[in-house]
C-alpha cells in the first residue's frame, strides 16, 4: 500500500508539472490563451496529491494500518474539489485582467513547488531510513514535502508573477513604439558649399 501510494504521487506530481502555455502574457492570439478549465484541472491535480499527503499525514498519527485508508480518500477527494475551486477561481482572475497571466504563473509555480518538495522530501526520509531501516519515512517525507512545496511555490509565484507579466507587456509595448534618433547628414548648397543637416530618423 505504502509503495503504490508513494508511486501515485510521483506519477501525478510528474503529470502535474509538465510545462504549459497557461502562464504567461498572452499576447494578441486569443487562441494561444488558456482556457479556466486549463486552471482547473491543474488545481484539481494539485489539490489530490496535497489532500492525499495530508490524509497520510493525518492516518500515520498512531501508525499507519492496511486499513488506514479512509483519511486517504478523503483527503485526495476534498483536496481535489478544493483545489479545482481554487484553479477557477485564479483562472477567472487572470480572464478578468488587463495583462493576464499573473494567476496561472502562481497555480504554476505551485504545481512545480509541490513537485519539488515530493522529491526533496522523499530522498530526505531515504537518508532517515538507512539508520531507521523504515522505509515509511520516505512516504512521511514525500508528504510533507508536498505540503511545503505547495506553500512555497505560492509564496514565489505571487513574487515573480508580477514581475514576469509586466515585462512581458513591456517587451510588446516597446515592439509598436515610434522611436526617433538624432542623425547628421551632409549636402551642398547653391555655392557648392558642404553644408551639415541634423535631424531624426524614425522607426514605427
Amino acid at each position: 500500500m505504502k509503495r503504490l501510494l508513494l508511486s501515485l504521487i510521483l506519477i501525478a506530481c510528474c503529470f502535474a508539472s509538465r510545462p504549459a502555455h497557461a502562464a504567461g502574457y498572452f499576447g494578441s492570439n486569443p487562441e494561444a490563451a488558456p482556457s479556466v478549465f486549463t486552471y482547473a484541472w491543474r488545481g484539481f491535480t494539485l489539490g489530490a496529491i496535497d489532500g492525499l499527503a495530508l490524509g497520510y499525514i493525518i492516518a500515520r498519527d498512531n501508525g499507519y494500518h492496511k486499513g488506514d485508508w479512509k483519511p486517504l480518500v478523503y483527503g485526495a477527494g476534498i483536496g481535489a474539489l478544493a483545489g479545482s475551486g481554487v484553479g477557477f477561481t485564479l483562472g477567472f482572475i487572470d480572464l478578468a485582467d488587463n495583462r493576464p497571466g499573473t494567476a496561472g504563473i502562481v497555480l504554476r509555480d505551485m504545481v512545480y513547488g509541490m513537485g519539488f518538495g515530493v522529491f526533496a522530501g522523499a530522498l530526505t526520509g531515504a537518508l532517515f531510513m538507512i539508520d531507521s531501516k523504515k522505509p515509511e519515512h520516505i512516504l512521511f517525507g514525500a508528504s510533507v514535502g508536498a505540503l511545503a512545496g505547495t506553500g512555497v511555490g505560492m509564496v514565489v509565484g505571487f513574487i515573480e508573477g508580477p514581475v514576469i507579466t509586466n515585462s512581458a507587456s513591456h517587451r510588446r509595448a516597446g515592439s509598436n513604439d515610434l522611436m526617433l534618433r538624432p542623425t547628421l547628414g551632409a549636402t551642398q548648397d547653391y555655392g557648392n558649399n558642404l553644408v551639415l543637416t541634423p535631424g531624426f530618423s524614425a522607426r514605427f
